[in-house]
Formats: structure tokens, C-alpha cells, sequence
């Protein structure tokens, strides 16, 4: 009788798993100076790139339960991690950071929605595009934040420019249909440098923002548009559904409040987005199981949470230990959801079982 095939040595899900321990790093050494933020560009770059090779792995061994569910909340998780210090140094406004926060969860709590009606949202092209735009957003305004003269600034994005018309020669030679993405970088470049030339630093971080932000709630417009039919033949939204996409739309803004408002601790904050990010993964993947929590629960959690950031909002000096009250009712909330649908994603079945059939990641 053969037995049980090897593993591989290196596996997709440890590749993602460190990309998710490593996340802190670069959010850190954004408070280190200038060389720690060229030091958080490149490390930032390369946690960027292990996305690649993951994609890669699980495409050549086959995507796992268990990666379907940590791939989406490792990028997310980035991204909570990368744009909430920017918002906090001031380089980026706190609303701009809140909305593309805002649109993530949203569309996480309609991907939860469209699990329990069994519908089947295939990942877009321009949501792959959103991701990269998100994850380009974040090198260009590192580099925007650290050079100190507006000629470097100008000869970066002329670099970058070059580069995005160079690929985009490249791929329509090739006749590629990812063209798109080159060409939507190059004159992302050109506005950028127009907006620096025209008005300094200020208005080229804003112009960088600006895009990342109408790309973001384009692409989740467009999830939201394709599923919404699909979703009101079902039936319609009930409590479940409602409790998730108001939690949604109002942490982020109470969240991040909570930094401009009461100038409260970054890095809670930071842990709470996080948390928020992987609960509402796991949420997605638990309701394609029907193991979800029920509205009371989910509710009762998540507006606890809104609730000690409002205090954190509404009383600056109060503003710590409402923050720490937040996080440990995301961090607790958190933590009982991944214990009860263990079975589903921990098991050495589900560490091997490939997916198959199993729903595209959230858009």
C-alpha cells in the first residue's frame, strides 16, 4: 500500500505564515528615521514579492484549505499594517487611510454574505489590479516621504515612469493581456510628478493616495455590482448580513479616529485592523462551511469594539486604555471564532486537502 505522500519542504502556507510574522517589521521601521524607511522599502518590497512565490508554490503543489484562508488575510493584514503609520506620520490624511479600510471589510462581510447563499464571485481582473496598486501605493510613498528635495522626487517617478512604459512596450509586443496594468502605472507616475512639480510633496502624497483609494472602491463598485442580482434572487439581507456590513463600515473611521482625534497608540490600533482583517477571513471561509457565528454574536463583538473607540474618541485622556479594551475584545472575538472552526482548517486534512471547488480569495 503507497503511503502518504511528502510533504514539500518548503510549502505555500509556510511562505504566506512567515510573510504574516514579518508584517511588523516594516511598520516599525517606518518610525526609525530615514535610514529605517528606506530599510522598511525594501524589506517591505520583498514581503511584497513572497506573494509570487506562494502563488507559485501553491500552483505547482495545489491550494490548500488551510492557505485559501491565510493568503487573503496575510495581504490584508499588510496592508493594515503598511497604511495605518502613514496616516499616524501624518504623510497621508486619516480619511483617505479609513476609506480603503472601509471598502476591505466591506467587501469581506458581502464575500461572507455570498458564501452562506452558495454564490460563486470569481476574483476580477481589476481586484488583482487593486492589490498591486495598493502594494505600488505603498513603495511610492515611502519614497516620496524620505527623499528631501523635490528634484529627487521628480527623477524617482521619471524612474518609475520609464519603467511602466518600458513594460508596457514590452507586454504589447508580447501582445499580453496584462497590459493594462503598465499602461494604468505609467499615467499613475505622470500624475504623481505633475502634481509634485506643481505643488510640492503635499499634493504628490495626496495624488498617490487619491488613486489608491478610487481603484480600491472601483474594484469593490464592480464586486459588488456582479454579485448584487445573484445575492437579491437568493434572499434578501438579514441580520447576519446587516451586523457585518455596519461593523464594516464604521471601525475603520473609529478605529483610526482614535490616532487624530485622541492621539492614541498606533500600534493597538494597527493590531485591532489586523484582527479585524483575519476575523472577517475566517468568517468568509467558516460561512462556505456554514459554521459562521450567528448575528447576535458577530454583533454584539464587533460593536463592543466600535464602542470602546468611541470612548477613545470622545475622551482623549481615556484614550489608551479604551484602545486596549478594543483590542481585547478583537483579539478575544478573534480567537474564539479560529478555536470553534478549527476542525475545518487545522486538521492534517485540511492542511493537505486542496481546494478544488473552493471559492476564489476575497476581491
Amino acid at each position: 500500500m503507497p503511503g502518504r505522500p511528502k510533504r514539500p519542504l518548503i510549502t505555500a502556507n509556510l511562505v504566506t505564515v512567515l510573510r504574516l510574522v514579518l508584517i511588523p517589521v516594516p511598520a516599525w521601521l517606518l518610525y526609525q528615521g530615514e535610514v529605517g524607511q528606506w530599510a522598511a522599502l525594501v524589506i517591505g518590497t520583498i514581503l511584497g514579492c513572497t506573494d509570487f512565490v506562494d502563488g507559485y508554490l501553491a500552483r505547482k503543489h495545489g491550494p490548500t484549505v488551510l492557505g485559501a484562508l491565510l493568503d487573503p488575510i496575510a495581504d490584508k493584514v499588510f496592508i493594515a499594517a503598511a497604511y495605518t503609520p502613514f496616516a499616524d506620520l501624518g504623510l497621508i490624511p486619516t480619511w483617505v487611510v479609513a476609506l480603503i479600510f472601509a471598502r476591505e471589510l466591506l467587501v469581506t462581510a458581502l464575500r461572507s454574505a455570498y458564501e452562506r447563499r452558495d454564490l460563486r464571485l470569481e476574483t476580477t481582473y481589476l481586484a488583482k489590479m487593486k492589490t498591486w496598486m495598493q502594494m505600488i501605493g505603498l513603495g511610492v510613498l515611502m519614497i516620496l516621504g524620505v527623499l528631501p528635495s523635490a528634484q529627487n522626487r521628480l527623477a524617482a517617478l521619471g524612474i518609475l515612469t520609464g519603467a511602466g512604459i518600458l513594460a508596457s512596450a514590452v507586454l504589447l509586443v508580447a501582445r499580453s493581456r496584462h497590459l493594462r496594468l503598465p499602461a494604468a502605472l505609467t499615467a499613475w507616475m505622470v500624475a504623481i510628478a505633475a502634481a509634485e512639480a506643481a505643488a510640492g510633496r503635499p499634493a504628490s502624497l495626496f495624488a498617490t493616495s487619491l488613486v489608491v483609494v478610487a481603484i480600491t472602491w472601483w474594484s469593490g463598485l464592480e464586486y459588488l455590482v456582479s454579485g448584487w442580482r445573484m445575492l437579491a434572487d437568493r434572499r434578501r439581507l438579514d441580520a447576519g448580513d446587516l451586523v457585518r456590513l455596519a461593523g464594516a463600515a464604521i471601525l475603520p473611521f473609529a478605529a483610526l479616529g482614535t490616532l487624530t482625534r485622541a492621539g492614541g497608540p498606533v500600534w493597538p490600533v494597527i493590531a485591532i485592523l489586523a484582527l479585524e482583517f483575519a476575523h472577517g477571513g475566517l468568517d468568509n471561509l467558516l460561512a462556505h462551511h456554514r459554521a459562521h457565528p450567528a448575528a447576535s454574536t458577530w454583533g454584539l463583538r464587533v460593536f463592543a469594539v466600535i464602542a470602546a473607540l468611541g470612548v477613545a474618541n470622545a475622551v482623549p485622556r481615556a484614550a489608551l486604555p479604551s484602545v486596549l479594551v478594543a483590542l481585547a475584545l478583537s483579539l478575544a472575538g478573534t480567537a474564539v471564532t479560529f478555536w470553534r472552526g478549527r476542525a475545518i482548517y487545522l486538521s492534517d486534512a485540511a492542511i493537505d486537502e486542496k481546494v478544488g471547488e473552493r471559492p476564489s480569495a476575497p476581491a
